[in-house]
């Protein structure tokens, strides 16, 4: 039994002559359970829905272009069928490793913030060979493991030799605002700046008219960009795993044109759900270099995990006990890891200890929180009456982010106060030697891609720490269960971590 794989545009395959059994099983096979579909079905507007999203249509025979090579490899071997490829599916071969590297030695040269030139390492060079060589991939490269340098090189390659002049645009979508800002100043330092001659910034500060061939953008300006999506030959996604996001998603389905697409990332969130979706808009996930990897090898500074249990006495537990009980009766709908959250985050006691232990903690602090005005801003603020001179603060209203991050790089014992999204949105400080977990979770994604910003190389540093802060009221309550799926996540990445209990 055999059937074909027709390329119908760069977002889109189709699958000819195919059966009825042949469609099942492809439905079958290219369908996912939403990780919380549980939460959902709580709402009346989804409760005779099974929670199952189905990615090949059955009914126009179609597929998201990614899934191309998985179907072909493993779907049809597996089940022992005969397939015709659309030989438009089929990557050129470009360059060879050699040629590549000897391209970045003698006509890229990217260089640093001191002018000298940087010897691109072998898992960079690796992940843009493999990049270059397949059009479609995610490219999963530990968080500071330079992944700007990678799409800097990219970017050179694509404009200087493999695209035809004027053959469309080359698009990088980042998560922000601040990113557009840090990956156009990568680049003009990698070009020592004839990038500025090619590459320009698109975001609501800056005009729309497109100019240059290189356009850095959020995807929240790019959804707005018809024009420019129809026009891109290349879409390069940094922080590939926001790609669930609705807006992102529509705009690598609407790029029709778009021959080349890589997302990259630091850590993936191990939802076959999430990755399955990615997978479907770029094509296979290849890990480059892990975190381990970097610090055994002397590119990243070890990192050890401080968990730090503070647990509650009788009064406090008592305390909560019974405001749990009576929010149950008034509110029977509660969540009690919302209840929890507004507890910890109201108890004098564990913050006055919280910011007792960042007091201690040498050299510079970062301190993540989620709630600003019942939380972070209060730790701030506190923290702030007795360190005027040395205590920051960035939150989504904060418009001047870079400015606070600049002189926060110049000192050498201050803290900074931050939402947690700083930290999984590509923020580089180097001199950053302490973190702090002062808001409980569980994301695989935000914990990891946090603790890798806190690896960056610096003198001033061999080691440094991150304080895991753990909630004990009395027995199994929702915050303390977090920790143990953090643990997992230390454990697949070989991350040091000690315990320690304390009593509030």
């Amino acid at each position: 039994m055999n059937f074909k794989i027709k390329k119908i545009n760069e977002s889109t395959i189709k699958l000819l002559d195919t059966t009825p059994e042949i469609d099942l099983e492809l439905s079958e096979a290219y369908t996912y359970k939403i990780p919380n579909f549980a939460a959902m079905r709580k709402n009346a507007r989804y409760k005779n829905w099974n929670g199952k999203v189905n990615l090949y249509n059955r009914t126009t025979k179609s597929l998201d272009y990614g899934h191309w090579f998985d179907l072909y490899t493993n779907f049809t071997k597996q089940r022992g069928y005969d397939i015709e490829l659309d030989e438009s599916l089929i990557p050129d071969k470009k360059l060879d490793k050699e040629e590549l590297v000897k391209i970045i030695d003698e006509h890229i040269q990217p260089r640093n913030d001191s002018g000298d030139l940087i010897v691109p390492y072998d898992y960079q060079i690796d992940a843009i060979h493999h990049a270059i060589d397949t059009d479609r991939s995610v490219i999963l490269s530990a968080t500071s493991s330079g992944k700007s340098l990678i799409i800097y090189c990219l970017c050179w390659l694509y404009i200087n030799c493999i695209l035809e002049d004027y053959d469309g645009y080359i698009t990088i979508i980042v998560p922000d605002k601040g990113l557009v800002e840090q990956m156009y100043s990568d680049f003009h330092t990698y070009s020592n700046g004839e990038s500025d001659n090619w590459c320009q910034k698109l975001n609501s500060d800056y005009s729309k008219i497109i100019t240059k061939k290189v356009v850095i953008s959020t995807f929240q300006t790019m959804i707005k960009m018809d024009d420019l999506i129809d026009e891109t030959s290349v879409m390069i996604v940094d922080e590939v795993h926001r790609s669930k996001a609705k807006q992102l998603k529509t705009i690598l389905q609407l790029a029709k044109q778009a021959k080349y697409k890589h997302g990259l990332t630091g850590t993936l969130d191990g939802v076959e759900a999430n990755e399955t979706l990615i997978k479907g808009l770029f094509g296979n996930v290849v890990r480059f270099v892990t975190q381990r990897e970097l610090i055994d090898s002397g590119r990243a500074c070890d990192v050890v995990v401080n968990i730090i249990g503070l647990r509650y006495p009788k009064d406090l537990v008592d305390q909560y006990n019974e405001e749990w009980e009576f929010s149950k009766q008034t509110s029977p709908h509660i969540d009690k890891y919302q209840f929890e959250v507004d507890f910890i985050n109201n108890c004098k006691e564990r913050n006055d200890m919280l910011l007792d232990i960042v007091e201690m903690a040498e050299g510079n602090s970062f301190v993540l929180f989620n709630r600003v005005e019942s939380h972070g801003l209060k730790l701030y603020e506190q923290y702030k009456e007795k360190h005027p001179d040395s205590t920051y603060l960035i939150t989504g209203d904060i418009k001047n982010r870079k400015d606070v991050l600049d002189t926060f790089k110049k000192d050498s014992n201050s803290v900074l106060f931050a939402t947690s999204s700083i930290m999984s949105t590509g923020v580089s400080v180097n001199n950053l030697h302490n973190l702090f977990f002062a808001t409980s979770q569980k994301a695989k994604v935000a914990t990891l891609q946090s603790i890798g910003r806190l690896m960056r190389l610096h003198d001033s540093k061999s080691v440094a720490n991150v304080y895991d802060i753990v909630d004990i009221i009395g027995k199994n309550n929702v915050t303390q269960k977090h920790v143990d799926e953090r643990i997992k996540h230390y454990e697949s990445e070989q991350i040091k971590y000690t315990v320690t209990i304390v009593d509030i």
